[in-house]
């Protein structure tokens, strides 16, 4: 039986301690929300709520319910970013819509209602409850700060990841969860970083024998195992210890040694998995990113066809040879492809795999040549590659075969680069990393801009990116 004494509560835990009833009324708030809307817009429509209307009502408060709580819209709002909640609801109310379509589809009565009712409902819908959650979570900002609605937290472990994990609590104070202090890991674990745990005001606590004595003391909510990959069989110890005081339990893996991309939580049939490396480039993710680059390449293209057939005849002028230069390069997952560009050097051979980049001053530009690389325009037939779907308008830049045999066995993470294909432009050009890599570390931090690119990809920052390179172009500065 747990201890009675532990499920005594001060007035501030009063937040804390009904989470159901809070999960219930955000709810009950969004459905509001959402209803009040449509009584609005068919009485401005109608000067009348009618029937159908109200079974309308009816019906999207049964999906709301359902949906809302189906996708777990509410189970992550301590932690999750913003930007994460206002996806989770897109994706919940858009659900909903669809729903009630295909409803209307089925029982054929679509008709009865008014399309522009139905369009301000459902674009001010979301954006009502948008607006809610936003407020809110200002609100429960100033309330935590306050010491309501908090959570009390305790650190399994003394190592790096417990330093680093402690740190990252203490610069997102927002989320209102209070470290009560740490428990040394098992015996023979890390304790290099509990001075440093200290200083931040982390108390050692105890022992991990002492884990159920502090929960109650302290009474705890959450407890955060910060421990290494060779401890994780004590694990199972700690959970079967905790069991009966009904607390949060989390682990917080040590996987700084691994570089990572898109990395993330997965579940198959209720098996959690911990995703170290994977493609952005998914499902609706893959689809929206194949029509940018259609449609921005067949504009540009055909923007720019009487320029591009001046350019090829002045390159012909220029120098004895072909009109565009081919070479091969690392693609999507390492596959060569055939990247074009305009020619810009006068015909020469090159020492069998080796490639010789381009620098200020080479004597093998014509000058012609100096000019189109000077405003990036020998990079424009490379929009028919994104149309012929070997490249993308942004991602990270191709490379020479011959240049990415040797920076693979320079830069461990170089290969990643790799999972997405490559783009004209990207996010470590925008930032100055492009041009001649005659030192390791240039190419270290065009790497490291590639990876945050990967990371953190979505249409719009695709259309950011665009944006800049536009701009350095039109300011003069090459930007490819």
């Amino acid at each position: 039986m747990p201890d009675t004494k532990y499920l005594q509560h001060n007035p501030n835990d009063f937040l804390r301690h009904y989470g159901s009833a809070q999960v219930w009324a955000l709810l009950f708030v969004d459905v509001s929300i959402a209803q009040a809307l449509l009584y609005l817009f068919g009485m401005l429509r109608n000067d009348s709520f009618e029937t159908p209307y109200r079974v309308l009502s009816l019906v999207a408060v049964l999906l709301m319910v359902t949906v809302y709580q189906w996708l777990g819209i509410y189970l992550h709002l301590r932690t999750g970013g913003l930007l994460n909640e206002a996806r989770s609801l897109l994706k919940a109310w858009v659900t909903v819509i669809f729903l009630l379509a295909v409803i209307g589809f089925v029982t054929k009565t679509n008709e009865i209602y008014s399309r522009e009712v139905l369009l301000k409902w459902s674009v001010l819908g979301y954006l009502g409850q948008l607006g809610f959650h936003m407020i809110l979570r200002f609100v429960l900002r100033v309330l935590r700060a306050q010491g309501y609605n908090s959570r009390r937290a305790l650190l399994v472990g003394n190592g790096p990841e417990a330093l680093r994990f402690a740190h990252r609590l203490g610069r997102n104070p927002w989320i209102g969860i209070t470290v009560q202090g740490y428990v040394n890991g098992p015996p023979g674990s890390e304790s290099e970083s509990a001075a440093q745990l200290r200083r931040l005001g982390m108390n050692h606590l105890g022992g991990m024998g002492d884990l159920t004595r502090l929960v109650k003391e302290h009474r705890v909510d959450l407890v955060y195992l910060t421990l290494p990959l060779k401890e994780s069989h004590a694990i199972e110890e700690i959970a079967r210890q905790l069991i009966p005081l009904h607390v949060d339990l989390h682990w917080v893996p040590d996987i700084s040694a691994f570089q990572l991309i898109n990395h993330g939580v997965r579940e198959i049939e209720g098996q959690p998995i911990l995703c170290l490396s994977d493609s952005p480039m998914d499902g609706l993710g893959r689809f929206g990113k194949w029509i940018e680059d259609k449609l921005i390449a067949s504009a540009i293209l055909a923007i720019s066809c009487p320029a591009l057939a001046a350019i090829a005849i002045a390159v012909k002028l220029s120098s004895p040879g072909p009109v565009i230069f081919k070479q091969r390069r690392a693609g999507l997952n390492g596959q060569v492809i055939e990247v074009w560009k305009f020619r810009t050097m006068y015909v020469h051979s090159e020492q069998p795999g080796q490639i010789t980049q381009a620098r200020p001053g080479d004597v093998r530009i014509t000058r012609i040549g100096a000019f189109l690389r000077r405003t990036s325009l020998d990079e424009f037939p490379q929009f028919f590659n994104v149309l012929g779907g070997s490249m993308s308008i942004v991602g990270p830049r191709p490379h020479a075969l011959e240049h990415n045999g040797y920076y693979e066995q320079q830069i461990d993470a170089y290969m990643l680069r790799h999972r997405i294909k490559p783009g004209i432009t990207g996010w470590a050009q925008v930032n100055g990393w492009r041009g001649q890599t005659d030192a390791l570390e240039k190419m270290e931090m065009r790497v490291k801009y590639d990876l945050y690119y990967i990371n953190n990809w979505s249409l719009l920052f695709d259309l950011r990116i665009i944006a800049m390179t536009a701009w350095t172009l039109i300011a003069g500065r090459n930007a490819l």
